[in-house]
């Protein structure tokens, strides 16, 4: 669209160069630029060429067109032609500068006042006397300059702009790269510090692996140790045939729940035509410690009733105290384990009960009335400030059927109900009177039920007895 205005402008001022003003130097003048716009033209049909060339040209083409209004100027020896051309000349300059540097809104303004100076004096002056001036050359090229700026600036605008974009996708994406890769780098380092933490980790699990078949190992040693033990003590217990035929198998019932799978609480029985002997005791602790000494004492109570003869509750007490200071020697060392217990002597000729007890009470039922008998506040072994610990002896007549209950006190210090609390013993007696008609064995089921209802999900605290007892 521009070449031909450039061609076309070429050739009208070769034809008035020649035919109207005989100015054959300005006609050969114009032959270099038109040599230089039908070059340009070829190129164009070309676009490698035009890619390669088209710049050069582009820019020859407006040299071109300098040399000739230069040339012409050097030519020209009237005025109105000589200050055409110098306006020609800096047109060309400030369309070259403009070209370079502005878009068509800084172009337009500097063309729009000449063109329209120019304008005027083609239209009123020139056109109506049919006369073609010297002042004509520089107004058809500035005409045909405007033309080829304002359709080349508008591809140019387009393109700036589509290369404003272009660049700013670019430093953005450059920026995303640069994000990117600053991001991959700290992902391959936690990459580098999540492989060292998974070879420490897997170290780690294969040693607590080994640790744990280890602990297992000595857990079911352990375990085997603690189930042998309880058999040893499950030896020591009275078994079921020995209370049958001392009390008759419907008067009596055992709860026995050791907290872990032995158990401090033991109890233990001795029987003879004339008299039944029978304890509950609670030994320091529970688990092993408390299974140990539940095994010492049975022993010394089988060695203090049966080998020696001491069969008086009171004295069987206060033999067993020494005998158990004796064995842990706590006279010469701080050791302080010791034990509670309920001791219970029936005499059957006599229909008499006599009863001692170190720290924990008996109940007793009789014609429906409830009776608590206390015990010496006192332990058997542990600390001793007295000169001699001697425990008292109870004793009254079975005058009708009556109903004994001996307990140690891990029934009554579970924990639970709504306010996670002990059980406490008020709660065990008003259970125990609201249960006593039942038959024996029922009794020991409700109270049973009674713990699990309390219990609920709490773990048992302490072992637990209750032998319940019942003479005619």
């Amino acid at each position: 669209l521009v070449l031909p205005c450039y061609f076309l402008t070429l050739l009208y001022f070769l034809y008035v160069d020649i035919a109207k003003n005989q100015f054959m130097l300005a006609a050969y003048a114009r032959i270099f630029p038109l040599l230089v716009v039908s070059v340009f033209t070829l190129v164009c049909f070309s676009p490698t060429l035009y890619k390669r060339w088209g710049y050069f040209l582009h820019h020859l083409c407006l040299f071109s067109l300098m040399v000739m209004m230069t040339f012409i100027l050097s030519q020209s020896t009237e005025k109105p032609f000589y200050n055409s051309a110098i306006v020609a000349c800096i047109m060309i300059i400030v369309i070259i500068l403009i070209e370079e540097r502005g878009g068509l809104r800084v172009t337009l303004p500097i063309y729009l006042i000449p063109a329209i100076l120019t304008g005027i004096y083609f239209f009123y002056i020139d056109l109506p006397d049919k006369k073609v001036s010297p002042l004509s050359n520089p107004i058809a090229f500035i005409l045909a300059c405007l033309v080829y700026s304002q359709v080349q600036e508008r591809f140019r605008w387009r393109d700036f702009i589509n290369v404003k974009t272009i660049q700013k996708q670019h430093e953005e994406v450059l920026t995303q790269s640069k994000e990117i890769a600053h991001q991959k780098h700290e992902i391959e380092t936690q990459n580098e510090e999540l492989t060292q933490l998974n070879e420490e980790l897997t170290v780690m699990v294969e040693t607590i692996e080994t640790q744990h078949k280890s602990i297992q190992e000595q857990n079911n040693k352990i375990k085997s140790s603690i189930t042998y033990a309880k058999r040893l003590q499950s030896a020591i217990l009275p078994y079921s045939e020995r209370f049958d035929n001392a009390f008759g198998d419907a008067n009596y019932f055992i709860l026995y729940k050791p907290k872990d799978i032995v158990s401090g609480d033991f109890y233990w029985l001795y029987s003879d035509e004339t008299q039944v002997i029978l304890a509950v005791v609670d030994c320091t602790g529970h688990g092993v410690p408390g299974a140990f000494m539940s095994i010492l004492g049975s022993q010394l109570l089988s060695e203090i009733v049966e080998q020696r003869g001491i069969c008086e509750p009171h004295k069987i007490l206060n033999e067993l105290h020494k005998q158990v200071r004796r064995v842990f020697k706590q006279d010469q060392s701080d050791n302080r384990d010791g034990m509670e217990l309920q001791l219970l002597r029936v005499l059957k000729k006599e229909n008499k009960i006599q009863y001692a007890g170190a720290m924990n009470p008996i109940y007793l039922i009789s014609n429906e009335k409830f009776e608590e008998i206390k015990a010496d506040k006192k332990p058997i072994g542990g600390h001793q400030i007295e000169e001699e610990r001697l425990f008292s002896l109870q004793e009254w007549d079975i005058a009708a059927p009556t109903l004994l209950y001996l307990c140690t006190d891990g029934y009554q210090d579970q924990f639970g109900g709504e306010k996670d609390k002990k059980f406490m013993v008020g709660q065990l007696k008003d259970t125990i009177f609201r249960i006593h008609h039942l038959e024996m064995k029922r009794q020991e089921s409700a109270l049973e039920q009674a713990l699990l209802d309390w219990q609920g999900t709490q773990i048992q605290v302490d072992d637990i007895t209750i032998i319940g007892l019942k003479i005619l």
